[in-house]
């Protein structure tokens, strides 16, 4: 989770976004995943969620390309 969240952190600053979406196998995990990583993000505008998607995400884009 560290890596993860200094990843995203590294997006938000880059880019500013107003959301990160999680997708994949991981996100199975839901709030056990997301509340942690939240924490070691710390607080900022940036909304985090999982996808609905979940770890058909991929394999999705992938089909609409």
């Amino acid at each position: 989770l560290k890596y993860l969240s200094v990843g995203i952190k590294s997006i938000i600053m880059a880019f500013g976004p107003d959301a990160v979406v999680l997708a994949s196998g991981i996100t199975n995990e839901g709030e056990l995943l997301l509340n942690p990583l939240k924490e070691l993000i710390g607080k900022t505008d940036v909304e985090i969620a999982i996808s609905s998607l979940q770890s058909d995400a991929g394999a999705l884009g992938a089909c609409m390309l």
